[in-house]
């Protein structure tokens, strides 16, 4: 930062001293960190940032890093973009001319009007990457989005971040604890999760463990960041998570670790099945009670226990007892049968059923889930294996931390669903410092937003964006999406790298289908440079918006520290001057401040914002109405509520359809489940979807985040440059020796999709047989070629196709899936 007074030195300053003036703020970075600064301000310019270091909870003082002070040089880059902008020649040429926000506003609200008449405005699609980091701005999008009728895709299932096993077990797609909480674990496992890389203002609370007496272990293939502090690093063999997770569930079994009164009263794995469909039994079929309750066996009386048969016709009747979703709570249920083999009679005919858990042992105790097969598998010792499961179950409280790369592959819904398994078997949630976390970017909505978003009720027409760029339309695709008649014809996204960082050849082929692309961003990206229009919108530095973030318990604001440079407007004020161009009477929707938003978002949100104002927030950070510490399901567990919890902005109720039971589900009975033979976890390889020409290509290939920058964001900051390595690719010296590879060589990655190049980084901090370059470089500082989804086809896995629901159930990204080679450019 630049100084205004002199060095100290043997001559006085006689300088009169500068007008500074002092501003509270916070950045929003898709990085969950929410970060507060006190910026130093002199002549409307940045002089000094320093954490605020003002939170009430001390534990969370200081917070920030570099990369949060550092975006303070993309004000300025050469790069920002300074007036709208409206394409001449060819899309991509680089051809511009400056316009005025009247004309570029005309000119988009004449083609959006002209696109709707032909083809319905739902042929025009609004996307913005990870709305939570912009509930007021961003959330002014999607509510002219609804006033229009367009269609709207979710930034979080197309970065692949639903964690479809989280919603498939829990009902909700991720639940995480406030960073404080990961301090109170004996044990804590970080499995693919890069903390001190990814989360550096909270990685004190990892290293607050080990201060604590605990241990903390990392399972990555990769010697990341996180591994350098860790008592125990497991290098996984990428892929082979599954199969871990189920061997250390087979050795919690065999131990008899688990904890049963959590397994009766959260989990499903009491419920009886019916061997004859596969299904669960219903408390109707054999008339006890309702078509939407089930059953279980209830051993409480002398006569009872020890019985591994009872028929519904026998004198142990008595034993079947109707379980409702509606409550957690059964007379005698802390003796729900938890393995046996019993006969009922449905319309005439014998039919046996057994508990979930029942099966789920049975299962186990396949080869392929012992001991020696696992090690095999992932490559790790079974001793260590052996401790990992031991100190999981035995020294606790033990939380999970799950990182996004377990997530990102085609059978990554079954990974979570195991390591989910983990907790449920020992009562892992619900504690602090007990619980299984799955961080999944800035992406959680802590209080109801819908009244902002939704006017009058009014929703846009949501679709998940793979419909959009996949060359063929997915014929299981659930009847609850509503694709255009007409197709898609107009794109309008913001704050995304929507065609650098996701399927690159999909988007080459779709793009010429697009009639009308706008961009809105403060940064010229390789995505602005193919839109038609772009619009400039201000840094986090330059305007209002209420910032929450799913581990952070505190809301904060953002305030304009700097008037916005340039001819950069806000987002709020873009949707209120399009509104009044496409329909006067819509300028009505957009009547409120940015602060009177943020008050009207906090006195609407629920009991878990109420009390909160702007006013309070101008003061610094007001901690959410939550817990201390907030962990997931703590509410559940403590007051014994029915699964879900709520996800926001959907209604309460839409989720029942993931959890039919109201607890934990482990065993899945709908028809894509069974047809999959996904019906318990189990542990399908990693790359058996692909077609043999596929996996040809020897090399597993990752895609970890960056250390100095957050997704594509900061890849062309020129303080992060300095600091930051040129794109290189990890790979194990007998990998390298055996292609003639040496440590600097340019090499090029390649399989059937297409390749690039960039240079070789040769160490032995990975697992021979993969590959890992840092995720979300730009184009231009490859040495060849485009970003690396150019390797990878869009595919959708039929079961993600299930259920849907925004931003909580749709088909996830399969980023960590190609299989690849690697050859030396000579």
């Amino acid at each position: 930062m630049v100084t205004t007074r002199r060095v100290p030195g043997p001559f006085p300053d006689t300088a009169p001293a500068p007008e500074i003036r002092y501003v509270r703020t916070v950045d929003s970075p898709n990085c969950t960190g929410a970060c507060g600064w006190i910026a130093a301000v002199k002549d409307d310019t940045i002089i000094d940032l320093k954490p605020a270091a003002d939170y009430p909870d001390s534990a969370y003082n200081p917070r920030g890093c570099l990369r949060g002070m550092a975006s303070t040089s993309l004000i300025y880059h050469p790069d920002r973009i300074q007036t709208p902008l409206i394409r001449v020649g060819q899309r991509g040429e680089g051809h511009w001319r400056e316009a005025s926000w009247d004309e570029a506003l005309d000119l988009l609200a004449l083609r959006f009007k002209d696109i709707s008449t032909k083809y319905g405005p739902d042929s025009i699609v609004f996307f913005n990457q990870v709305i939570a980091t912009g509930n007021v701005q961003k959330g002014a999008q999607v509510r002219l989005a609804s006033i229009l009728g367009a269609s709207y895709a979710t930034g979080y299932d197309y970065n692949g971040d639903i964690s479809m096993g989280y919603t498939e077990t829990v009902g909700i797609d991720s639940l995480e604890s406030e960073s404080a909480a990961w301090a109170e674990a004996k044990t804590l496992i970080l499995w693919g999760a890069n903390v001190f890389q990814t989360r550096m203002p909270d990685a004190k609370f990892v290293l607050k463990v080990q201060e604590n007496g605990g241990k903390v272990i990392v399972i990555d293939p990769r010697a990341s960041q996180t591994v350098k502090g860790a008592d125990l690093w497991l290098p996984i063999v990428p892929g082979t998570d599954g199969i871990l997770a189920l061997g250390i569930a087979r050795l919690i079994l065999e131990n008899d670790w688990i904890d049963t009164s959590f397994i009766r009263s959260f989990t499903d794995l009491p419920l009886l099945i019916r061997m004859d469909t596969g299904e669960r039994l219903r408390a109707s079929d054999i008339g006890i009670g309702k078509p939407d309750e089930f059953v279980a066996v209830l051993s409480t009386s002398q006569a009872c226990r020890g019985l591994t048969e009872i028929s519904l016709d026998s004198e142990y009747s008595s034993c079947f007892v109707a379980v409702s979703p509606e409550s957690l709570d059964i007379d005698g249920g802390d003796q729900l049968a938890l393995e046996g083999t019993y006969r009922v009679e449905i319309e005439g005919k014998q039919v046996v059923v057994r508990p979930a858990l029942d099966l789920l042992r049975e299962n186990l105790q396949q080869e392929q889930y012992s001991l020696s097969n696992v090690s095999r598998k992932t490559g790790l010792d079974p001793d260590r294996i052996f401790e990992l499961a031991k100190s999981y179950a035995q020294n606790r409280p033990a939380q999970i931390i799950i990182g996004m790369g377990v997530n990102h592959r085609f059978h990554g819904d079954i990974v979570i669903r195991s390591i989910l398994l983990l907790g449920a078997l020992t009562g892992g949630f619900g504690k602090p410092g007990q619980s299984v976390d799955i961080y999944s970017g800035q992406h959680h909505v802590r209080f109801d937003i819908s009244s902002w978003w939704y006017p009058d009720g009014k929703r846009p027409n949501v679709v998940p964006m793979h419909y959009l760029i996949m060359p063929e339309k997915s014929t299981t695709m659930n009847p609850k999406i509503h694709l255009p008649k007409n197709g898609f014809r107009a794109l309008f996204f913001s704050h995304a790298n929507i065609f650098t960082t996701s399927h690159v050849n999909e988007w080459r082929r779709i793009r010429d289908k697009l009639e009308f692309i706008v961009a809105v961003d403060y940064m010229k990206t390789p995505s602005t440079e193919l839109a038609d229009l772009v619009l400039p919108a201000p840094t986090f530095w330059e305007k209002y918006e209420l910032v929450v973030t799913g581990p952070h318990p505190y809301v904060q604001i953002q305030q304009p520290v700097i008037p916005p440079r340039f001819q950069a407007k806000s987002e709020l004020w873009m949707m209120k001057e399009l509104a009044k161009r496409l329909n006067p009477e819509w300028e009505a929707f957009f009547t409120m401040s940015a602060e009177e938003i943020i008050d009207y978002l906090l006195a609407n949100g629920g009991s878990v914002s109420a009390g909160i104002t702007f006013e309070a927030l101008k003061k610094g950070p007001v901690r959410l109405n939550l817990p201390y510490p907030d962990v997931p399901l703590i509410e559940n567990i403590e007051r014994r509520l029915p699964l879900p919890p709520r996800a926001y902005p959907h209604k309460e109720g839409v989720q029942r359809e993931f959890l039919k039971t109201g607890r934990m589900e482990f065993y899945k009975e709908e028809e894509t489940f069974r047809n999959c033979g996904e019906t318990l976890p189990v542990y399908k390889e990693a790359y058996s979807h692909l077609n043999p020409e596929e996996r040809r290509f020897p090399m597993m290939f990752m895609t970890p985040h960056a250390k100095w920058r957050v997704h594509s964001t900061h890849v062309n900051n020129p303080w992060l440059q300095n600091i930051n390595r040129k794109p290189v690719v990890e790979i194990h010296p007998t990998d390298a020796q055996e292609r003639q590879i040496n440590d600097g060589d340019l090499v090029e990655i390649f399989n059937l999709y297409g390749s690039f190049q960039l240079w070789a980084r040769v160490t032995q901090g990975i697992r021979p047989g993969a590959l890992s370059v840092d995720h979300g470089w730009w184009s231009r500082y490859l040495a060849q070629g485009d970003y690396n989804n150019v390797l990878l086809p869009e595919r959708v896995k039929t079961l993600h196709e299930t259920y849907f629901l925004p931003a909580v159930y749709a088909p996830g990204q399969l980023w960590k899936d190609p299989r690849v080679e690697i050859r030396r450019v000579k």
